[in-house]
């Protein structure tokens, strides 16, 4: 229990660097460059947690288990070998990793290439740069991008057969250890269900404004 709330307290940066991102809730600037500075030192902390506690917490579920099946996984250029509780959860979990493989180019343009285009974008606007886009649409692209593609992905992986543990490792190309915070199927789960969110008021907003 202890490694699970552990775990839920680094993972709520991610939402408060969002936050920080979107809403912009004091200084503008300020709040885009401590979102910005928060998202970088974030992985000072949780990659520490995520390799002390590695024989100790499912991938998947994100349940504290002794020491069970494993999975290798390659993410930001270090191998390691994941424990899952029960072998069905390794493979929910092969699915996924090994659909993240599969499309890692689309996927990376669409969450790193947003991300990167959105913060670009409220830097040169809050510099007073001109003919820039507003805030407003800013949000809307970042929203309706990131929103489809997770989820696309929480449905889609589910078609994708996995790479068995035994031809492993599969290639994931984003930094794993914000997923290893709650447990791949809690993240996808939140993410999903944000997704869902964000693509709906993007499109009643549109809708709307027509």
């Amino acid at each position: 229990m202890v490694l699970r709330l552990q775990g839920f307290v680094l993972f709520l940066f991610i939402p408060l660097v969002l936050w920080l991102l979107l809403a912009q809730p004091f200084h503008a600037l300020g709040a885009v460059l401590a979102g910005v500075a928060l998202m970088v030192l974030h992985r000072f902390v949780a990659i520490p947690h995520m390799v002390k506690n590695l024989d100790y917490r499912c991938l998947w579920s994100g349940q504290e288990v002794a020491p069970g099946c494993r999975y290798r996984v390659v993410s930001s250029g270090v191998e390691r070998s994941f424990n899952f509780y029960v072998d069905g959860m390794r493979d929910s979990a092969a699915k996924f990793l090994t659909y993240a493989q599969k499309f890692a180019v689309p996927l990376r343009v669409a969450i790193l290439g947003t991300l990167a285009y959105y913060v670009v974008a409220e830097l040169l606007r809050l510099a007073g740069v001109g003919a820039m886009p507003s805030h407003e649409t800013n949000s809307m692209v970042f929203r309706g991008i990131i929103g489809l593609t997770t989820l696309t992905t929480f449905i889609a992986y589910r078609f994708v057969e996995g790479i068995p543990h035994m031809k492993g490792p599969v290639k994931f190309p984003f930094p794993i250890h914000n997923l290893f915070l709650l447990g791949i199927f809690w993240t996808l789960l939140i993410f999903g269900a944000v997704g869902a969110w964000w693509v709906v008021d993007v499109a009643r907003t549109l809708i709307a404004n027509r």
